[in-house]
Order: C-alpha cells, then sequence, then structure tokens
C-alpha cells in the first residue's frame, strides 16, 4: 500500500490548479470546501500510518488482566475438590486526552495577491505538524517506561486516570501465558537494555513478545541508523532488490522484494522468523517489537460526539476574519496510551539497563 499527501492543487475545483492561479480567482467558500476535502484526506493517510500499532475507542478507561489461576487436585473416586475462591485483581488503565492545535495567520493583502501554491505550502506546513506530532505521541507512549498515575482528565471532570506504559515490573498481575505459564509481576519487564547489540539482543527482545502468544506474527521495528548492523547478524534473512540476484549460497527471502522506492519505511529481511521494517518513527539505537496478529498495544482515545462531527480528526475549528490578520485555527482531540501491554517490547542498544530517549518522554 502506498502513502502520500494530496495538495490543494489535486482538489481545488475538480482540477489540478496552476501554481500561478491568484487566490482571489476563487470563491472563499470554494476554497474551504476543497480544504475540507484535502483535510478528509489527510485524516485517512493518517489512520493509515499508524493503524498497524493502535485502534481507536472513546472509552477513557478500562481493565486490563482480569482472570485468575486455579489448580488442579489430586483426587480418587470418593473424593471431592476443594473450592478454589477466584480473586480477580485486573489493572485499572486509563487513556489521556489531550487538545493539539495550529493556527496560521495571513494578511487580507496575501489572500488578494499571492497563488494558490503560496497558500498550500501554509497548509501543508500545518498537516506536516500533525503528522510530527502523532508519531511524536507513538513514541512517546512505547518507549516511555514509567507509568503516569497522576494524569487528571481535565477535559473531561478533572478525575485522576492511570496512565501505564508496557509491562514494566511494576507489581500488576500479568495474565498466563495461553499454556498456563505464569510471569512473575514483580520483575517481568519488556524494557531491555545491552551495551553490547548482538543477535542474542534481538533474540532476547523478540522471545519477550513470543512467550506471552501461542499464536501470531512477529514485526521488529527499528531505526536506519541499526539497519546495516542487523544485516550483518547470523540469522539475518534478507528481502533482495529485485534487480539483483542473488548468488546461489546467500539465502533468499523468497516471494518478498525490497522496496527501492521507499528507504525509510519498509520490511527489509527476516530475522529467525520475525519481520524487520525500518521505520521513520523509531529513535535512532531503539527497537520495539510486537506481535502484529494479537490485539494491539496501543489505543487512540476520541470524546463521543453527536452528529458528523469527529473530534479525533484534523479540523478547522475556527476562523477569524478581521482585518489586517485572517486566521485559521486547526485542531484534533485525541491521546494515545498503552493497553495490551504485553503486546510490545523496547530494546536499548546503548546502555545496560534501559533508558529512555530523553526527548520523547511523557
Amino acid at each position: 500500500m502506498s502513502f502520500g499527501t494530496l495538495s490543494i492543487f489535486d482538489t481545488i475545483g475538480g482540477r489540478r490548479a496552476a501554481a500561478n492561479d491568484y487566490i482571489g480567482l476563487y470563491d472563499p467558500n470554494t476554497l474551504y470546501e476543497q480544504l475540507q476535502i484535502f483535510l478528509d484526506a489527510h485524516n485517512r493517510i493518517m489512520d493509515e500510518i499508524s493503524g498497524d500499532l493502535l485502534e481507536p475507542t472513546t472509552d477513557r478507561f478500562m481493565t486490563w488482566g482480569s482472570n485468575d489461576e486455579l489448580s488442579m487436585q489430586d483426587s480418587d473416586e470418593y473424593s471431592r475438590p476443594d473450592v478454589q475462591k477466584i480473586q480477580v485483581s485486573p489493572t485499572m488503565m486509563g487513556l489521556p486526552l489531550r487538545l493539539r492545535q495550529v493556527a496560521y495567520g495571513v494578511t487580507k493583502l496575501f489572500m488578494e495577491t499571492r497563488t494558490i501554491g503560496d497558500l498550500e505550502q501554509v497548509v501543508t506546513a500545518c498537516t506536516d505538524a500533525d503528522l510530527r506530532d502523532r508519531l511524536a505521541t507513538i513514541r512517546a507512549a512505547l518507549f516511555n517506561p514509567t507509568n503516569n498515575l497522576t494524569y487528571k482528565d481535565r477535559f473531561v471532570d478533572n478525575i485522576t486516570l492511570p496512565l501505564r506504559a508496557l509491562l514494566n515490573a511494576d507489581g500488576t498481575y500479568i495474565p498466563p501465558d495461553q499454556y498456563g505459564n505464569t510471569f512473575n509481576f514483580n520483575t517481568h519487564t519488556h524494557y531491555l537494555g545491552t551495551a553490547s547489540f548482538a543477535a542474542s539482543d534481538v533474540q532476547a527482545l523478540i522471545d519477550t513478545i513470543v512467550e506471552h502468544f501461542n499464536t501470531g506474527s512477529v514485526r521488529v521495528n527499528i531505526n536506519r541508523a541499526q539497519e546495516q548492523t542487523i544485516r550483518g547478524f547470523t540469522g539475518f534473512t534478507p528481502y533482495w532488490d529485485a534487480r539483483i540476484t542473488p548468488s546461489i549460497t546467500q539465502n533468499n527471502a523468497l516471494g518478498t522484494p525490497l522496496d527501492v522506492l521507499n528507504i525509510y519505511n519498509r520490511p527489509i529481511g527476516i530475522f529467525n522468523q520475525a519481520e524487520v521494517w525500518v521505520k521513520p518513527w523509531v529513535p535512532a539505537g531503539y527497537l520495539f517489537a510486537f506481535n502484529t496478529l494479537a490485539p494491539k498495544p496501543l489505543r487512540m482515545r476520541t470524546r463521543p460526539t453527536a452528529g458528523t462531527v469527529d473530534r479525533g480528526s484534523l479540523r478547522i475549528a475556527a476562523q477569524l476574519d478581521a482585518y489586517p490578520l485572517m486566521a485559521t485555527y486547526m485542531e484534533r482531540e485525541y491521546g494515545i496510551g498503552v493497553f495490551q501491554r504485553n503486546n510490545g517490547a523496547c530494546l536499548d542498544t546503548t546502555h545496560s539497563s534501559y533508558t529512555a530517549p530523553a526527548a520523547w518522554s511523557l
């Protein structure tokens, strides 16, 4: 699936406008309608970009890990098993809700004398800001190992909601796997570190995910800075450029050619049954693994609203038409947090124990 961003050139007046077409040639209502079409396309692309990691919800809190354990008892024909009391201790999980806004201001003279191309640059800067904000929010949710137990839902009723990270040895209950194997919730963590990055570290990252699920497909996301290192690991089988015929002595992952046109967002091969992807939002020096067929690790909260208004989309929130400044405010109200705590693991390749990327901490 290919991704791209529509420009106003693609939508204005049902035709491709020339860069030197003046804004003043178009009715303001027509410009507004076409801008909304542009934003609708942008919102669909945003959903596709992050759809493998998160699912949308309007819930603001829920529980996770709400099952208990029983034990089989040795019996004979006269016995009756002792009744075991089930005591459920689920983990309270909250999701944040934040209002993110961006505004651009132009003078009336700008609207009267500048071109559609000039206006496109302004609007594209706004949608680019929205894209960077979404990816930064995903990074903060995944790579921050610390729970935030003091978040206040100030856009609703100021109630305190606990925001939790991936499994981080915080003492909360961890469900057993499909075969009954249990995990020590005081020591079990999905934030791993190594000061000497090796193939065994990638395998440990994969095993951290596999041990929680009996089916699925593990994907390892990496930064491009780690690509050459991982290509050199024993156990890695590359996807080959279709323009190259590998020698008969080289392993070849059949059926999936390397995407030569997209160098920052593509699968590059298989490491011990896990597919390895280069992703632009993964910080350098870190890896992230998850099961693509299990419940998604993140949820994106939006506000439930009546009618057709979707506050979770980037939308035009307000327009001020007053001389000398005309300003348009765009906003997106959403929040992203971890929900499926066991379907995600991070590896820090530069420290012996996990250290979060400082710039992307919550």
